[in-house]
């Protein structure tokens, strides 16, 4: 009797954990409105009915995902005013915590409040309310990031975090449509026309430092159609350590610093990004290793792509335009084990302004597959340099230098440099026999002139079948 008591209890034990089990494996949608949203609202319905219905805020929608759950922004023609932020936030294998913006975009920025300023001059104005002092470092880490939107227009005044800094003007020097920061006072001065008032321009600033926020301890989450735009530092970014952390057709635009920067131990996957007109397209520092699959950068004003520190990234049907101060940096950790690898295969990298050469420096590797790059010399000091079915020219005809320090290991490649530099022995088109008998590489490979047809459908008739990157396959701007 007893046995058949125990048996049937445990069968309800039993019973009662499956079922706990699989109301904690249902999925649920949680849905977040700012214009209709409710923070007491139950999150769980998209219209508001009752009890249910959307939550006001994205800080509470994420506090409520679990494992499974997504959360919906609405895909409204208003920004978000509000930094999105995941915490120490865990999803399951196979069970992520998904974010979907729906094309939503979240900005960093804030219309300036006329009463904040105070008109010093004619047209003039000065305020010290946008900048807690706490913030301003003797290195200006705010500052040089920061820039005024005049009417929708970003305006940076020539400087960028990790470019060109150009100095501070006088507010005296300053006109209509210019600002300056003045580090003494901790003061911006805004300069506009004498006849108008301030309140007849719509000025913003940057009042919160990113649009997505990854940090602390975190795996398994999902964040995609999400556009973050005008925020101080970066439009995305993580910290801390994190895994299994993916981003699909996500857009950074108009940020004072990274369009997406990983950080300390953080691997993640990037697959569809466009990054227009940040500081920097991609930075990636620390110990991570990163993912990024059709990423398309254009008018970013530092850096297009920087890697550093140790960790292996990828890029892939990839479209960048170098306008940037740097083109690309690369470079590794002190310590000798420490290199930091870039694999680029099926990437187009073409110069698109003014800046400067490919810089693969201390324990940096490159390694290139099916890769275009157009008008772009290549100064090469790192651990090595791999080069295989890549076409290699563009205007300015390119200049390529690396040091003998420098693994060099090429083939099957098309050349149209100008000069082809190994430590302190130089080579061009009509000695690249001798080049390819003193160096053992590109047995394979052309050194000849070619025409590449920008924004052409198929891939063009190279020299050697398959050099290059196939351009159908590349990721498409905005305007496509």
């Amino acid at each position: 009797m007893k046995s058949e008591t125990w048996k049937v209890g445990w069968g309800l034990v039993v019973g009662w954990m499956i079922g706990l089990h699989g109301a904690a494996a249902v999925a649920r949608d949680i849905y977040v409105n700012p214009e209709t949203g409710e923070e007491r609202s139950s999150g769980l319905a998209a219209e508001k009915k009752g009890a249910d219905g959307p939550v006001k805020t994205i800080h509470r929608g994420v506090r409520m995902a679990q494992p499974g759950d997504t959360v919906h922004l609405a895909p409204l023609a208003a920004p978000y005013r509000e930094v999105a932020v995941f915490h120490n936030a865990h999803g399951e294998p196979g069970r992520p915590i998904t974010f979907d913006a729906h094309g939503a975009t979240i900005t960093g920025s804030e219309p300036l409040n006329p009463d904040d300023c105070r008109e010093v001059s004619p047209g003039l104005y000065r305020t010290d309310r946008l900048i807690p002092a706490k913030l301003v470092t003797p290195e200006d880490a705010v500052s040089r990031r920061w820039f005024f939107l005049y009417d929708g227009r970003m305006n940076h005044m020539g400087r960028s975090a990790k470019g060109r800094n150009a100095p501070y003007k006088k507010p005296s020097e300053l006109a209509v449509g210019e600002w300056t920061y003045q580090r003494d006072e901790n003061a911006f001065y805004l300069k506009i026309d004498p006849k108008k008032k301030l309140a007849d321009y719509r000025i913003e600033y940057p009042a919160r430092g990113a649009g997505m926020q990854v940090s602390g301890d975190c795996a398994h989450l999902v964040i995609r159609n999400l556009v973050a735009t005008h925020a101080y530092n970066d439009g995305f970014n993580i910290h801390g350590k994190t895994r299994d952390v993916r981003y699909e057709n996500i857009q950074s635009i108009e940020c004072g610093d990274d369009g997406f920067s990983a950080h300390d131990d953080c691997d993640s996957v990037i697959d569809g990004f466009i990054s227009i007109g940040n500081s920097t397209a991609i930075a990636n520092a620390g110990r991570c290793s990163t993912t990024n699959s059709r990423v398309f950068a254009d008018k970013n004003l530092g850096t297009d792509l920087l890697f550093f520190g140790s960790g292996v990234h990828t890029l892939t049907n990839s479209h960048i335009r170098c306008s940037g101060a740097y083109s690309l940096r690369l470079y590794g950790a002190d310590a000798y084990d420490n290199v930091c690898t870039l694999k680029l295969e099926n990437v187009l990298i073409e110069r698109a302004g003014e800046t400067s050469p490919l810089k693969v420096d201390h324990n940096g590797a490159l390694e290139a597959d099916h890769v275009t790059l157009l008008g772009l010399g290549l100064q090469a000091a790192g651990k090595s340099v791999t080069l295989h079915n890549c076409a290699v020219g563009g205007q300015p005809m390119p200049e390529w230098s690396l040091s003998t320090a420098t693994l060099w290991t090429a083939d099957h490649n098309l050349y149209d440099l100008k000069l082809l530099q190994i430590g302190n022995t130089s080579y061009d088109q009509p000695v690249f026999n001798t080049y390819q008998q003193m160096t053992r590489q590109d047995g394979n490979s052309r050194w000849a002139g070619f025409h590449y047809p920008p924004g052409a459908a198929n891939q063009p008739a190279w020299a050697i079948p398959g050099a290059g990157c196939d351009l159908a396959k590349l990721a498409k701007g905005p305007s496509h």
